[in-house]
């Protein structure tokens, strides 16, 4: 039982356990995201999308990346929307971050407007409709934008990322984006990747 909450609030914190989980998920996977950071090629003025963002991390060091840049960012935990917001109160304050509460793998989730960077780290392998919604990313993203998705396996029940690459590759082809790639992270324990796409 103890095992299966873990499990639980690692996919969808909520709650003081959830908040607590995100703490602990942020402090090891930082070094995955700040690669995947890396991974963006961010510019100034861009406007960036995570889905997926835990307690706000990435979003605010692509603040930090993007000298007068704007984010939205959308989870389907409550619990890592307050997370976040304190953690960046000042970005909210400003106008240049949104948070918000849904789920992008639900089709009837609308988001608006064009992005030049989306994202996510650690999502992907709980989206069942990978296809359906790399779509719906795909007419989201500016002429000039990059997508990115990152994976390192968490607990026994992950995917390899040997294995979930090369589906995600095939997926987000078949989609219609091109330049599509995959960088393996130097030296991570276990393999961790990220797939950069462009429309």
């Amino acid at each position: 039982m103890r095992d299966q909450t873990i499990v639980d609030q690692a996919q969808r914190p909520s709650g003081f356990l959830g908040r607590m989980m995100g703490e602990v998920m942020a402090a090891t996977n930082r070094p995955r995201n700040t690669w995947l950071l890396g991974q963006l090629d961010i510019q100034p003025r861009q406007r960036g999308f995570e889905f997926g963002f835990g307690n706000g991390e990435t979003l605010t060091g692509f603040l930090d990346r993007s000298d007068g840049g704007s984010a939205l960012g959308v989870d389907w935990s409550q619990a890592m929307i307050d997370t976040a917001a304190s953690r960046n109160k000042a970005a909210i304050k400003d106008h240049r971050l949104q948070l918000v509460c849904g789920d992008v793998a639900d089709p009837t989730f609308k988001i608006d407007g064009l992005f030049d960077r989306i994202w996510c780290s650690n999502v992907i392998q709980m989206i069942e409709d990978r296809p359906g919604l790399f779509v719906r990313l795909h007419a989201n993203l500016a002429s000039q934008g990059l997508l990115a998705l990152c994976f390192q396996p968490r607990g026994p029940s992950a995917p390899p990322p040997r294995v979930l690459a090369p589906k995600c590759l095939a997926d987000l082809k078949n989609a219609g984006y091109n330049q599509v790639e995959v960088c393996w992270m130097p030296n991570a324990s276990p393999e961790a990747f990220c797939i950069v796409a462009r429309p």
